[in-house]
């Protein structure tokens, strides 16, 4: 097995965040899509893990852990779906939080089943992400920290530098 990494910058906080130990609170998330002549899947994926894994079957599911310091913020993370034009987007929703004084963390550590033959398109904030069993082509977008795994990836691979 040929496996590939694509190294970003590594941050302290990020792996420490990473641990479920550290998660005071914790909320399970599940959706399903159906593609209706999509041809492009788009996961955006903001602070957590994400995993992505081509499947033969013809919808996208997504599940995933969503962890908060504060209950009810943890209450407003989630993931939704939503097509634009061709391209269905699976987003994690973890809204902006202002925090004066002391420490506040949020993440949602998602995975996501698309069939095998659809194009990706991966934005991704913070965290490890991993592509698996695809086999058109890959976009990855904006991976400010964290690493990027792919296997067994039938088409090209592409992290576009930012200017």
């Amino acid at each position: 097995m040929r496996l590939r990494t694509l190294s970003a910058i590594p941050l302290l906080f990020v792996a420490a965040a990473a641990s479920a130990d550290d998660c005071d609170h914790t909320a399970p998330h599940r959706l399903s899509a159906d593609l209706k002549g999509a041809t492009s899947v788009a996961v955006i994926a903001r602070a957590g893990s994400l995993r992505v894994t081509g499947t033969s079957a013809g919808a996208v599911t997504a599940s995933g852990t969503a962890c908060a310091s504060d209950r009810e913020y943890l209450r407003r993370i989630r993931i939704e779906a939503r097509r634009e034009g061709s391209e269905l987007v699976i987003e994690a929703i973890i809204p902006e939080r202002t925090h004066i004084f002391g420490w506040h963390e949020a993440r949602l550590d998602m995975e996501v089943n698309v069939p095998r033959a659809i194009a990706l398109r991966i934005k991704d904030g913070s965290g490890s992400t991993e592509i698996r069993d695809v086999e058109r082509d890959v976009t990855i977008e904006d991976d400010g920290s964290g690493g990027v795994q792919y296997d067994r990836v039938g088409g090209r691979v592409r992290v576009p530098r930012e200017r």
